[in-house]
């Protein structure tokens, strides 16, 4: 997968993107924080412009790489965590998810929170419940915190994981992540019928999409 095509997959999400002088990146409002891809001497970076500070425009590079197949998957992941976690926090709001997490900390209150977001169920595994459902969210006790990982294909946890202090804080994350697995698999499956292929991603990929990578924000 390229760039171009990275470019008419977001399209057909409503997402507009711009190449200009060996930069992509995705037309956002002024003061908009966002990921762009920059063509340098030797590979590709991935840039993080915060743009939070009229005044001040800072620039940071998360990652370099040095093929074209491997920085496209990566801005893909970006645009679309970014895409799908504004839908969800549009109906975590409207449907007061947090409000039905406290009231019901428990399977119950998920399962509620998960009818109400129309997510299936298959995407979330809990400590306790095995074995995990494959390409799911894992919410499980890593030490004295609630950590999300990733259930891969395989059934493995990925290595990137986010940590919380609470367990609503946990479930609201797992949640979201399970959110944007399914809406991910539906984005794919459109992909397919327009006959544009996106190919397996790998555990870190699926990381960055559900925002709990570690080193792309």
């Amino acid at each position: 997968m390229n760039l171009k095509s990275v470019q008419k997959m977001l399209q057909s999400e409503g997402i507009q993107t711009v190449m200009d002088s060996g930069l992509l990146k995705e037309l956002v409002f002024p003061d908009e924080n966002y990921h762009e891809v920059e063509r340098v001497a030797d590979g590709w970076k991935l840039n993080y412009v915060n743009r939070e500070c009229k005044t001040h425009v800072t620039y940071e590079c998360k990652k370099k790489f040095s093929t074209e197949e491997e920085v496209a998957n990566v801005f893909l992941m970006c645009e679309l965590e970014k895409h799908f976690g504004k839908q969800f926090y549009r109906s975590f709001y409207k449907n007061c998810i947090r409000e039905v997490l406290e009231d019901s900390p428990n399977e119950y209150g998920l399962k509620r929170a998960m009818d109400l977001n129309a997510i299936p169920f298959r995407y979330v595994s809990l400590m306790g419940y095995e074995p995990y459902m494959t390409h799911s969210v894992l919410l499980y006790m890593q030490g004295e915190e609630w950590a999300v990982s990733y259930i891969n294909h395989g059934g493995r946890k990925g290595k990137q994981a986010k940590t919380y202090a609470e367990f609503v804080d946990g479930m609201v994350c797992m949640l979201e992540g399970a959110f944007k697995l399914y809406l991910y698999d539906l984005f794919e499956e459109h992909q397919r019928d327009c006959g544009r292929e996106i190919g397996k991603l790998s555990d870190y990929e699926v990381s960055i999409l559900l925002g709990i990578s570690q080193d792309i924000t």
